[in-house]
């Protein structure tokens, strides 16, 4: 794979060192809702054990359970979300959820099992509500605090890099593990090749990928991930691709993993009938890959001490950035870089459909349909022939090249379009009554006017 190099960020090529743990009914769960790109909102059921899997969950947010202002602020979300549920929707909450003893303890409580239990199910509300305003005050945090964007790009740059670090110190199967940032010009090229896109839909501006030793690995190391690194319930729905990992037959194939088939939130066939194939329409017929969008948590509180700002402190101090990850194995990452599958013709195929789009726009209807000429104004003059080694044998010299003629542009002469010029009848005479005792016909009058007549 060619790489420049002020586009890679971390590079490790040291050996896999070991392998993964057992993996619990919560790792599964997880690795399944990033394969899927579905969302934590539709969740009906948490699978946690202990604090310590709920303290897990809480520091890949980067909120520390044993920071008393980290606690107090998820005690403050905790607080709003009853308000809210009970505000719009009248609920009524058991003490148990309105005054718990730890906040964390919703958590638990929410993973209980029971063909009905109304705390499990009300305790799962809540944690969708404290969700939902969570990412919506971070992101209101982020315009108050007036952050470049080239700034938050480093600080989640640098993070990623440092829990990567860490990530293969502790001897996951990573091969290779390096990120690069999306230029400019790829930029511009990927709002012109899609018809309905905004510069506020590229989530791939800092891209990082993951390259496992075998296709074995990726699960584990996916699960992993989102337990130590980066939290799963910050995936964006609806972005994620998975051509890669068969997660039925993962589970079928380990002895272990088969016991979770029944307990699993949805049926293990589901991706089957979802269209788990679906790629990037200009990736190759044979690509394949993990590809999914986290929305990366960052800590602002050194910018934010300098503003001094009671209601943004009050905020919190925790705000998010899309990050677009890969996890391939390395076999699967050589056979990605060749033929049809490489980077450089994946770019052909992009730019034919810009230029094509730049170009033609809605005249490639026309093309479709057959009519491959293209209108006057669009129709580039032929360039002159160039004389043959024959003809130059023969005395035929090169033909002179032009001398360019520096003109000035030509005002515009924007012209109507053409109405079709249809004649309209003139209307209708209206008849005229006529008298039949005045009415003298014209051989009457000839009569009366000759000798004969009068005779």
């Amino acid at each position: 794979m060619i790489r420049r190099d002020a586009d890679i960020l971390r590079l490790d090529l040291r050996a896999p060192q070991g392998r993964m743990r057992d993996l619990s009914l919560q790792d599964v769960e997880a690795v399944r809702l990033v394969l899927r790109g579905g969302s934590p909102i539709d969740w009906h059921r948490l699978n946690f054990q202990t604090l310590s899997d709920v303290d897990d969950l809480l520091r890949a947010n980067l909120l520390d359970p044993d920071d008393p202002r980290d606690i107090a602020r998820l005690e403050y979300l905790h607080r709003e979300a009853i308000r809210f549920l009970r505000r719009n929707f009248a609920f009524r909450f058991p003490v148990e959820l309105e005054e718990p003893e730890d906040v964390r303890h919703l958590f638990l409580y929410a993973s209980e099992q029971g063909r009905f239990n109304r705390v499990q199910i009300l305790s799962c509300v809540v944690l969708k509500t404290i969700h939902t305003i969570n990412h919506l005050e971070a992101r209101e945090l982020l315009h108050a605090s007036a952050v470049p964007e080239s700034e938050l790009l480093q600080l989640v740059e640098h993070q990623v890099v440092s829990r990567a670090r860490a990530l293969i110190d502790d001897g996951l199967p990573i091969v290779h593990f390096y990120g690069s940032r999306k230029t400019r010009d790829s930029m511009v090229s990927k709002l012109i090749s899609k018809k309905a896109a905004r510069a506020s839909d590229i989530l791939d501006k800092l891209r990082f990928r993951i390259v496992v030793e075998t296709q074995n690995d990726v699960v584990p190391v996916l699960a992993y991930l989102m337990r130590h690194a980066f939290p799963w319930n910050q995936v964006t729905a609806g972005e994620s691709t998975n051509n890669l990992v068969n997660f039925r037959r993962f589970l079928e194939e380990s002895e272990p993993l088969r016991e979770y088939v029944p307990a699993l939130q949805l049926d293990v066939g589901i991706e089957d009938e979802e269209n788990a194939e679906a790629t990037n329409e200009f990736s190759g017929s044979s690509f394949k890959m993990i590809n999914f969008i986290i929305d990366v948590p960052v800590r602002l509180d050194h910018i934010l001490a300098r503003s001094g700002d009671p209601w943004v402190l009050q905020s919190g101090s925790i705000c998010y950035l899309g990050c677009e990850f890969q996890v391939v194995d390395q076999e699967t990452a050589y056979l990605n870089e060749q033929g049809e599958n490489s980077h450089a013709k994946y770019k052909v195929r992009q730019a034919e459909r810009v230029s094509d789009r730049l170009m033609w726009g809605l005249l490639r209807e026309r093309r479709r349909r057959g009519d491959t000429r293209a209108p006057r104004s669009l129709r580039i003059a032929r360039k002159p022939r160039a004389v043959s080694k024959l003809d130059r044998a023969h005395g035929q010299s090169l033909p002179a090249a032009p001398v360019p003629v520096r003109r000035k542009p030509r005002p515009p002469r924007p012209e109507l379009p053409v109405t079709l010029q249809v004649s309209v009848p003139p209307p209708p005479r209206e008849p005229v009554a006529i008298d039949p005792v005045d009415y003298v016909s014209e051989e009457d009058s000839l009569m009366q006017a000759s000798p004969i007549g009068r005779e």
